[in-house]
């Protein structure tokens, strides 16, 4: 695995002492692991990319600093048997940051995003494509589902506030049938698996819970 490019060099320089010494110690683990990262990476991912996405992503979180080497890669490897990026910006799936009790440390763990669910829906060959989206208060949302299938209309409010987030939807469209299936799901369940899901340390239900 060739050396650190310039950008990290640059980010690694900026960190404090303890964080100079986190990323040199993950840069290094990700080299001597390259044939074994290779190896289980999906085709079109390469281990250098998903070193340089990984150490990019560890150091702007302060949390994910704190986490052991080997938790952060075990997760890099885990989203890469999938064909997922972990910590990219493009969402496909994040690195949670977490407290492991009975060790006493914090170790990194690998999120799907619900983009890169959308990818793997996709790359199955028996979903044409998949559509999310969220419905706020002052949206003009109808539903209705009976046994010939599910309709619903969904008007954007072009107002600078929406209000707040009402509910989510997803709209996917399969190979084999002309019935599109549609899920919703209203804010009490959203917020019960965000409940669930945040336990401790930074999460992207944070970050990236849902833009207005």
């Amino acid at each position: 695995m060739p050396p650190v490019s310039k950008i990290q060099l640059c980010a690694i320089d900026k960190q404090p002492p303890n964080a100079q010494v986190a990323i040199a110690t993950l840069q290094d683990l990700f080299e001597r692991r390259h044939d074994a990262l290779a190896k289980i990476a999906a085709k079109h991912l390469t281990p250098e990319r998903l070193a340089s996405i990984a150490i990019n992503c560890v150091s702007k979180s302060p949390r994910l600093l704190e986490c052991t080497a080997e938790s952060l890669l075990a997760s890099v490897m885990a989203g890469a048997a999938m064909g997922l990026e972990a910590g990219s910006p493009l969402g496909h799936g994040y690195l949670v940051p977490r407290f492991n009790g009975r060790k006493k440390v914090m170790e990194a763990s690998f999120l799907v995003g619900y983009r890169g669910l959308i990818d793997l829906a996709r790359r199955s060959g028996h979903v044409l494509s998949v559509e999310a989206d969220v419905v706020y208060q002052n949206d003009l949302w109808t539903y209705n589902k009976t046994e010939m299938g599910t309709t619903f209309s969904h008007v954007f409010c072009e107002d600078k506030d929406p209000g707040d987030v009402r509910l989510a939807y997803a709209v996917a469209r399969l190979k084999d049938s002309p019935v599109p299936v549609v899920v919703v799901m209203p804010l009490r369940e959203i917020e019960a698996i965000r409940l669930r899901e945040k336990k401790s340390g930074d999460s992207p239900w944070d970050s990236d819970y849902a833009p207005k």
